[in-house]
């Protein structure tokens, strides 16, 4: 499936209308696999923030961690109605994300910016996801990058920042977005910082803020290159 930024979303549905029907939606599909994969009671989780039409920044992840204990299916139905890092401002992906924009002087993108998964089912890490059977993980996978899409062809935000490269790297296939430019590496020669522009939008991709355990000058220079990407955002 591939997609330009330019494309426009349904009809005359309002964005929180439009999300509302996408974690209905997957509800549904999460019911229907019932029983299908090893650790279906983890369940889902959509959106960690509410919806709307004058968010610059859309934050992509890759799927949501936790198992069983995380999940409770009447929240996880519920468009938020508070941006999820400042309803638990302490835990530690929170903390990262908010350092970063706060560092890079924006942190009002952050507050009102669009966080969701590019998969939204819950697993413990993707080694689990990986135990799912194949049929049940493209099922998921299509349908949830699907939604991810609209939402950004619907929003057109001026940057989509993803935690993780991995994720990156998958939007920057699935929006047939330029070769990315590599403006940050660590230590080790591995990417920590990832830009590639389309059309005067931003596809960025930065090292996992929490699961890579980036360095402190690593973690500077990251934030040096977010400023930059921001500036006039």
């Amino acid at each position: 499936m591939r997609a330009g930024l330019g494309q426009t979303g349904g009809g005359d549905v309002t964005h929180a209308e439009w999300a509302q029907a996408c974690i209905a939606g997957t509800a549904k599909l999460w019911r229907s696999l019932e029983g299908q994969y090893p650790f279906w009671t983890a369940g889902f989780s959509v959106f960690y923030s509410p919806v709307n039409a004058t968010s610059k920044v859309v934050i992509v992840g890759a799927n949501p961690g936790g198992d069983a204990t995380a999940f409770d299916e009447s929240v996880a139905s519920t468009l938020p109605a508070v941006h999820d890092y400042y309803v638990v401002p302490d835990y530690k992906m929170a903390r990262q994300m908010k350092d970063l924009f706060s560092r890079a002087g924006r942190e009002d993108l952050l507050r009102h910016s669009i966080k969701l998964n590019l998969n939204f089912f819950r697993s413990r890490n993707t080694a689990e996801w990986m135990t799912a059977p194949p049929a049940v993980r493209e099922k998921v996978e299509f349908r949830c990058r699907a939604w991810v899409l609209q939402l950004i062809e619907r929003i057109k935000p001026k940057v989509v920042l993803c935690e993780g490269l991995a994720t990156f790297d998958k939007l920057q296939e699935l929006f047939a977005y330029p070769e990315p430019r590599t403006t940050v590496w660590t230590a080790s020669g591995g990417r920590a910082y990832v830009r590639s522009i389309k059309g005067g939008n931003h596809l960025l991709g930065l090292i996992h803020p929490t699961g890579a355990r980036p360095s402190a000058k690593t973690w500077h220079q990251v934030v040096a290159a977010l400023r930059a990407d921001l500036k006039g955002v």
